[in-house]
C-alpha cells in the first residue's frame, strides 16, 4: 500500500502493526476530517479560536496516527497559532491546509474499500470486455459470476475515478442489488470508455 505524502509503514506500526486496523483508522478519518475541516474553517471565519484548536488539535493526532507527519505537523503550527490568535498565519496557511487535506482525503478514498489497487497494466480492451461480462451476468441475475469477474477486475491499474467506480459495483453486488450494479457497471464502461489506451 502506497499512499502519497504517508508513511504507511509507521501508520500501520501505530496501529499495532495490523494493516486491517490500520485501514479501519484511515475510514475513521477520512469520515470525520471532512465534517472536520468545515467546522474549524467556520471557526476561523467566526474568530472562534477555541473551536478551531479543538478540531485542527484532533485532526493533527490522527494526521500522525495514519503516518502523515508533515501535515500533522503544519496542523500543529495552526493549533499554536490558533491559541496565541495569530489571524495573519492562520489567514494565510489555512486555504493550503485545507488543500492539502482534500487532497489526502482524495488519495486515501480507495484503500477505504479495504480492497487494494492491483499493478496489472492497464487494458482498456480487457476491462470493458470484463465490464461487459459482468453486466451480462447481471442482466441474467447472476450475480455470483458477475462479482466474480468484477474481482478480476480489482487487479488492474486503475485511475482512483475508476476504482471508486469498481468499488461501487463490488458494493451494489454485496447487496444483491442488480439494478443497482447495472447502473454502476454503465458508469464505469463511460469512464473507462473516455480513457485513451
Amino acid at each position: 500500500m502506497k499512499i502519497d505524502g504517508v508513511d504507511v509503514s509507521r501508520g500501520i506500526f501505530n496501529c499495532g502493526g495490523l494493516e486491517d486496523a490500520y485501514v479501519e483508522v484511515l475510514q475513521v478519518f477520512h469520515k470525520n476530517c471532512t465534517s472536520q475541516i468545515e467546522i474549524f474553517t467556520n471557526a476561523l471565519k467566526n474568530g472562534d479560536f477555541s473551536r478551531y484548536i479543538i478540531e485542527v488539535h484532533g485532526i493533527k493526532s490522527a494526521l500522525r496516527a495514519i503516518g502523515a507527519t508533515d501535515l500533522g505537523n503544519t496542523a500543529y503550527e495552526l493549533e499554536l497559532a490558533a491559541r496565541s490568535q495569530d489571524v495573519q498565519t492562520l489567514n494565510s496557511k489555512t486555504d493550503d491546509f485545507v488543500s492539502s487535506l482534500n487532497y489526502l482525503l482524495d488519495v486515501i478514498k480507495p484503500y477505504l474499500s479495504g480492497k487494494t489497487m492491483g499493478d496489472k497494466p492497464f487494458d482498456k480492451i480487457e476491462i470493458l470486455a470484463a465490464l461487459q461480462t459482468a453486466k451480462a451476468y447481471s442482466l441474467d441475475f447472476d450475480l455470483d459470476c458477475a462479482g466474480a469477474v468484477i474481482l478480476h477486475l480489482f487487479d488492474y491499474k486503475l485511475d482512483a475515478e475508476c476504482f471508486d467506480a469498481l468499488n461501487k459495483i463490488d458494493t451494489e453486488a454485496a447487496s444483491f442489488s442488480v439494478s443497482g450494479v447495472v447502473h454502476a457497471l454503465d458508469n464505469m464502461i463511460l469512464l473507462v470508455d473516455k480513457i485513451d489506451g
